[in-house]
């Protein structure tokens, strides 16, 4: 098995979301547009936050009667409408797919703007039931993905290639947020920012995301990267001088020179 180091996102791995209960009806028959499901996370307001602060402060004083709300992050579930649309939509974003990349035709909606898409309708909002972080080089060591590749894709040699996890998931229908407001607070008629479709278009990434996905092929495991506070250490002004004097011509300040001579006074 090798890692496939072309296919990092900007998170540096993947993540799995495991559903407690089937997103949709029950049927004899597979429903395929769940390959081609999204999961749109969405920020709570202000009252129902505070409801979830409130359920884990009940929960830190009387385990025993307040259950832990857990994770508060939550999520809404769009599919396409019809299997056609889930078809035209897993053509048109597969990447090795090169007639699909500039066929317009592939789309099956028109917005309002005159822009040609995909459109997702919402199905419901799910809350994180579990949530397991992975960090660093126990993304390759605890749990990942694999997939086999046949090599006749033009860019893969034949191997099973590895992806690296870091977040496993478990989400059930939204019901927590709706007792912890209640019981708390946050107001039941209230509504978060909820939509009722997404249209999606697919498109090449930008240079910026080339550039955040390309920096994990070098440093897989996140090591290796330089820290927000090595970075402002190494700037960090002398003696509370800045590193430039007073016309900014970059030369270095007098009391920097003084710091310097004292340090290398001292050494000898």
């Amino acid at each position: 098995m090798i890692p496939d180091l072309d296919a990092f996102n900007d998170t540096g791995g993947y993540i799995t979301i495991k559903f407690q209960n089937n997103p949709v009806p029950p049927s004899t028959t597979y429903d395929t547009r769940l390959e081609s499901g999204m999961l749109r996370p969405f920020v709570s307001s202000e009252a129902a936050a505070a409801a979830h602060e409130k359920a884990i402060a009940a929960h830190e004083h009387d385990p025993s009667r307040n259950p832990h709300p857990g994770p508060k992050q939550d999520y809404e579930f769009f599919l396409p409408e019809t299997t056609d649309d889930a078809a035209k939509f897993k053509r048109k974003s597969d990447v090795y797919d090169a007639d699909a990349k500039n066929d317009d035709d592939l789309y099956t909606y028109t917005n309002q703007s005159g822009d040609k898409c995909f459109r997702f309708k919402r199905v419901r909002a799910y809350e994180t039931s579990e949530e397991v972080q992975i960090q660093g080089a126990d993304r390759w060591n605890s749990e990942v993905v694999i997939a086999v590749n046949d090599g006749k894709d033009s860019v893969h040699q034949r191997a099973a290639y590895v992806y690296p996890l870091v977040l496993r998931t478990k989400i059930r229908p939204q019901r927590s947020k709706n007792i912890d407001r209640q019981r708390f607070g946050g107001g039941e008629a209230e509504e978060e920012d909820t939509v009722d479709f997404l249209d999606v278009m697919v498109r090449e990434p930008d240079e910026d995301e080339v550039a955040a996905r390309r920096k994990w092929a070098e440093f897989p495991n996140g090591d290796g990267e330089e820290s927000e506070d090595e970075a402002v250490e190494e700037v960090k002004p002398v003696n509370g001088n800045d590193n430039t004097n007073g016309n900014g011509n970059g030369s270095a300040s007098q009391n920097e020179h003084e710091v310097d001579e004292d340090a290398e006074a001292e050494s000898e």
